[in-house]
């Protein structure tokens, strides 16, 4: 009986302890750039990208609120161009 109770105890100190060690660790990788951070901040996003074959891609980039147009994967990189965002009343 009392042989029982010691695994048992034993068992939800080895949890407590495994459960605080990783809880430690979250609480580390706040500090570091191992964790991502939310889109608040960041002044270029990327909103789209686009497969047009197995090598070329067409990404919708957002740099504040102005968006670009880039085609990415070939030869070189290319800006296709600015997007006009929708016109305000």
């Amino acid at each position: 009986m009392i042989d029982s109770l010691t695994g048992i105890a034993t068992a939800i100190v080895a949890l407590a302890g495994i459960l605080g060690l990783i809880l430690l660790i979250g609480r580390a990788l706040r500090f570091t750039s191992f964790v991502a951070r939310g889109p608040s901040g960041r002044s270029l996003v990327i909103k789209d990208s686009i497969a047009l074959d197995a090598r070329r891609r067409l990404h919708l980039v957002q740099h504040g609120d102005r968006m670009v147009l880039l085609l990415t994967g070939g030869e070189t990189d290319l800006v296709v161009g600015w997007v006009e965002g929708p016109s305000s009343p």
